[in-house]
């Protein structure tokens, strides 16, 4: 109709499953990379290869998996579910900083 206008309807909180499963998601590869540096902290080293120290290896590919399922999830809840909360801004960075990081090393291993 001529003269309504279309506002979003913000929140700060995703209200669609998929919304909040990436929000829980980027939540848990944030505390898995804590319970990395923490266990660096307590003195674990590395070896001459990624896989070499499981201990290292496991919160690793569980911060970059849950921060890649995150932003998928993120993605996917704001273009078929049309989300609209706010706090999904962080899993979708989240996960392109994760991201990006994990194909340079790859790509570029030091």
């Amino acid at each position: 109709m001529i003269g309504q206008s279309h506002r979003l309807h913000l929140t700060l909180l995703p209200s669609t499953p998929l919304g909040r499963w990436s929000v829980v998601l980027a939540a848990v590869s944030l505390v898995s990379l804590r319970l990395f540096f923490a266990l660096v902290d307590a003195g674990q080293v590395g070896g001459e290869g990624f896989f070499d120290n499981w201990l290292l290896t496991g919160p690793l590919l569980i911060v970059l998996f849950a921060a890649v399922a995150g932003l998928i999830a993120a993605i996917l809840a704001i273009a078929r579910s049309g989300e609209r909360g706010l706090l999904l801004v962080l899993p979708i960075l989240w996960g392109l900083v994760v991201a990006s990081f994990a194909l340079g090393e790859f790509t570029n291993p030091h």
